[in-house]
């Protein structure tokens, strides 16, 4: 900010984007590149920064953009490691947007050279010539390529093509075709289960992985609830499209999720799985879900370890994650709400370093100033060192500032006392000052005292007890008149039953509230009521409109793997029970929490104030 056209901006411009890129962020990112390929073009971070142009513009589906970024730089690229990205990346934009044959020749291209993209490249021509390439594509693969790779990959599909297709000529000929060209290759083993399944069929399945045995079964038992009350309410339709559901066991276990994937992967008539519901056996499951072209839609947090691209793997996050809401609350905060200055104070463990990166990133992005950060650790009871950090004081403390500087000044009157106060802490996070007094002189104990806070909100990205531990905290640290913003693991009784009063009036996100008066979620609650006997809870909710999502898009014609991955991937907008669906950058679904606040000890839909304009995006 200080120094934008000094020539050592453009390595931290690059590491900023560098940073926003890793995090798939890539609006910011772009934003960043942008910068050192329009203002610093000697630099020798110009190149890096054109080709980060071009991933973002990918991810984020400009596709003639990426096209000319991509190409102009491997014009200028002069490494193996350059080219290699590039020609990764071009495959990509024309993955992405079917275009399959021409991908083909940009990886083939890419694994010739000798960068570290050679292995995704080669993965990714497999996943093409195994999904989505025709006979006669297959045939022109083999012949372009004739005695290289991946002309035995294409010859090893056609003759399993041919082999199911019972086309014993086609395939006696293209045996032959691999003894003389290729001596040695085998066809993959094809399980007895897998060859038995048809190639085409008239019934399309969606299949879920729950937990309904170990110990997530009560998990399990709610999202089959919201599961089987979807399906019901749209049972006239799902008849009609020969929709069916199978459901598999994860037993809670990662081993058998990863086996339920598997042999739903094999199910040629399955076009999309929810679940599985735990990030253990996500992880698990979704490890070898590029394999089959299938869409995933799980409800949980996809860690940062998950050994798969998450872009191109189609994997879609139901459920709200800790990323995206601190991006969310970084908007609300300065857009919706118009802050300027806010403090952070946030949970030191996965969920609280991922809300918090992505809050501030965003804050940054929209120029807001992020004046101090605190964290603590997940097991933490005490916080006075973080709301000190923060400016905080407890009164013995304040009394005794405030005293100690009118017993330097005693000819001072409490205001001329608290005008002075103020231009000494002008760049202090926090301000002391005297609210009230009985009489003059001063004494230690005849007047009040209060601190003036010089940032608006502070967000608190934790889980319930730790925050309801810090909201009595920020009261008995003086630190009043102050937004307090939080994230769905505060929707909780538990909050407001540790926390009292001090909860009244924070915001924080929630996927489902079960007595909210929003007329789609009372509908949901009254007929699940009536059909189970009880309220549904969110993972109920998260798999009902689950369900709905996917019945609407096979509705509207997305009734194969590949339709189905192009509508999602281009969602416009599905307001739900737990929150609303719509595409994000990069064709990752996006799901917007609902608003929640504590009122008289309750917690109830939050309102935007009617004097706060709305910014919608």
């Amino acid at each position: 900010k200080k120094f934008p056209l000094e020539k050592k901006s453009a390595p931290a411009y690059y590491r900023l984007g560098e940073n926003h890129l890793n995090l798939r962020d890539y609006r910011l990112a772009l934003n960043q590149f942008e910068r050192v390929t329009t203002l610093f073009p000697d630099s020798e971070y110009f190149m890096d920064s054109l080709i980060g142009v071009g991933i973002c513009q990918v991810y984020m589906k400009k596709r003639p953009d990426a096209d000319y970024t991509l190409n102009k730089a491997l014009g200028m690229a002069r490494t193996s490691e350059d080219r290699s990205i590039l020609l990764y990346h071009l495959g990509e934009n024309l993955y992405m947007r079917s275009g399959y044959l021409e991908a083909v020749e940009r990886f083939v291209e890419c694994s010739n050279t000798s960068g570290d993209f050679r292995e995704q490249s080669e993965r990714r021509i497999r996943q093409i010539l195994h999904n989505f390439l025709s006979e006669r594509q297959l045939l022109a693969v083999v012949d372009k390529y004739e005695y290289e790779f991946p002309a035995d990959a294409a010859l090893a599909e056609l003759a399993l093509l041919y082999r199911r297709n019972s086309d014993m000529l086609g395939f006696a000929r293209i045996m032959e075709t691999m003894d003389e060209r290729f001596p040695g290759l085998t066809l993959p083993d094809v399980s007895a289960a897998q060859s038995e399944i048809p190639l085409a069929t008239d019934i399309i399945t969606i299949g879920c992985i729950l937990p309904l045995s170990g110990k997530n079964a009560a998990v399990g038992a709610q999202a089959l609830q919201g599961i089987q009350l979807a399906f019901s309410i749209n049972s006239d339709m799902a008849q009609e499209r020969g929709i069916r559901l199978v459901i598999k066991d994860s037993a809670s276990d990662p081993e058998a999720a990863r086996i339920a994937a598997e042999e739903l992967g094999n199910d040629m008539s399955v076009i999309g799985v929810i679940g599985p519901f735990s990030s253990a056996t996500a992880a698990a499951a979704l490890e070898t879900s590029s394999d089959y072209y299938l869409p995933f839609l799980t409800p949980a947090e996809i860690g940062s370890d998950l050994a798969i691209d998450l872009e191109t793997a189609f994997i879609y996050q139901v459920g709200v994650s800790a990323k995206s809401q601190g991006r969310f609350f970084a908007e609300f905060a300065v857009q919706k709400l118009g802050f300027q200055r806010i403090a952070v104070i946030y949970q030191d463990d996965e969920y609280g370093n991922a809300a918090m990166n992505s809050f501030i990133n965003m804050a940054a992005f929209l120029e807001a100033d992020v004046t101090v950060v605190e964290k603590f650790n997940p097991d933490a009871t005490d916080f006075g060192k973080q709301l000190k950090g923060i400016g905080g004081m407890d009164d013995s403390e304040l009394r005794t500032l405030i005293f100690d500087f009118v017993m330097q000044e005693p000819e001072k009157t409490p205001e001329e006392i608290n005008e002075l106060m103020a231009m000494m802490h002008a760049d202090s996070l926090t301000i002391p000052y005297i609210n009230k007094y009985r009489e003059l002189p001063l004494t230690k104990d005849n007047f009040s005292i209060a601190l003036k806070v010089n940032y608006e909100v502070i967000f608190i990205p934790a889980d319930y007890e730790r925050a309801a531990l810090i909201m009595p905290a920020l009261a008995f640290y003086n630190i009043a008149e102050v937004q307090v913003l939080g994230t769905d693991r505060y929707a909780s009784p538990e909050l407001i039953r540790i926390a009292g009063k001090h909860a009244e009036n924070i915001i924080f996100t929630g996927e489902f509230l079960p007595d909210s008066k929003r007329e789609n979620v009372e509908n949901f609650v009254n007929i699940f009521e009536r059909a189970f006997g009880r309220k549904p809870d969110l993972n109920a909710a998260r798999a009902y409109d689950t369900v709905v999502l996917l019945l609407l898009q096979i509705d509207g014609g997305a009734d194969t793997k590949t339709s189905l991955i192009e509508s999602l991937s281009s969602l416009d907008r599905f307001e739900g029970v737990s929150g609303v669906f719509e595409t994000g950058d990069g064709s990752i679904l996006v799901k917007t929490p609902y608003m929640l606040t504590v009122e008289n000890l309750k917690i109830v839909d939050y309102a935007l104030p009617e004097t706060v304009g709305v910014a919608v995006e």
